[in-house]
């Protein structure tokens, strides 16, 4: 028994091992992308992809957001506008992962999870 629990620690550790050189390597990874969309008087807020070659970029220099459109042949200032002017869109996407696992176990009924407010009711499923 004693050599059956060795021969599974060394495949674990192996796992956990590349779990953690994959989460290092991919904080690196972030860290460097970070710096490149940044300089000393340039900021690139955001970019999204329209298509293969098409982008729409959002950039801050002194105060003033620029939207851009880029293409692989140009570069075209959209809109100007100041920055107080910059309204954030509430994106689910930026909710932490246990409130956005909640929301689909509870949308799809998956398992039930009493919280505080369930303490009183009673289950129905069976």
């Amino acid at each position: 028994m004693n050599n059956e629990f060795v021969s599974l620690i060394g495949p674990l550790i192996g796992v956990l091992f590349v779990i953690l050189l994959a989460y290092l390597g991919t904080r690196l990874i972030a860290q460097k992308y970070s710096k490149m969309n940044s300089g000393r008087y340039l900021k690139v807020i955001e970019r999204v992809a329209l298509g293969q070659d098409k982008a729409l970029i959002l950039l801050t220099v002194n105060q003033k957001v620029y939207l851009l459109g880029v293409t692989g042949k140009s570069i075209n200032m959209v809109c100007e506008f100041e920055e107080n002017e910059l309204v954030e869109i509430n994106n689910p996407s930026k909710q932490d992962f246990s409130a956005l696992l909640g929301d689909s176990l509870k949308k799809y009924q998956i398992f039930h999870f009493p919280t505080k407010g369930d303490k009183n009711e009673k289950r129905t499923d069976g």
